[in-house]
């Protein structure tokens, strides 16, 4: 079973919506399990993930209450990779707006960034910006057989995220957590979250 979506979300015959949409068949007639049937379905995900490509070893977001101009939503944010690559220009849509409906659409035209990036000041010369952007060019280009796998993941995240919608991962993870996957398991924290705009939020979800 575990290899038919593998095959599902590693399918670049088709565009990654029709991969999600085919997950969501998939999904559907897999049926649900219990917490403990349904995080050992995503750890063999991903342990038939490191097991084809041995240049990932590693795959961790937070998850937790964020606001959009929609309103306070639930959302899977900072995600790394190897323990020191990060995921920017993307936006997964993985949110629970009002009036949630099915969304199979995903941007995947995001690049890599690691700490020594962070550290980087743009130039403000012609040349120190060309030599800026050859810089990330030469990166990006060394990391484009990387985002191929991660790219597999992402469909897979999204693909659970829509079927099941958000509360999948609150169930399985915690309303907020930071959970990495990698050759050893699944780890989950649910109090060390690298919140991206400060934790106010999560203490503004009123329970009735």
């Amino acid at each position: 079973m575990i290899n038919k979506a593998y095959s599902i979300v590693a399918n670049k015959s088709i565009l990654p919506k029709e991969r999600i949409l085919e997950m969501s068949v998939f999904l559907g007639d897999r049926g649900y399990g219990d917490r403990k049937q349904e995080l050992q379905f995503i750890s063999d995900f991903f342990k038939t993930i490191f097991s084809k490509h041995d240049i990932i070893n590693s795959f961790e977001w937070n998850q937790y209450q964020d606001w959009s101009d929609q309103g306070l939503h639930f959302d899977l944010q900072a995600y790394k990779i190897n323990d020191i690559l990060s995921i920017y220009d993307t936006f997964m849509g993985f949110e629970n707006a009002p009036n949630y409906t099915f969304n199979a659409n995903i941007n995947l035209d995001y690049r890599f960034s690691n700490r020594v990036h962070d550290d980087l000041d743009v130039p403000d010369t012609e040349t120190g910006w060309q030599e800026f952007k050859e810089f990330f060019d030469i990166f990006h280009n060394e990391t484009l057989p990387l985002k191929v796998v991660v790219d597999y993941i992402l469909i897979f995240l999204k693909s659970l995220y829509e079927h099941h919608r958000p509360y999948y991962f609150i169930y399985l993870f915690g309303r907020r957590a930071k959970v990495k996957i990698t050759r050893a398991g699944i780890e989950i924290n649910n109090n060390e979250i690298d919140y991206l705009d400060g934790n106010e939020y999560d203490f503004k979800c009123n329970i009735i």
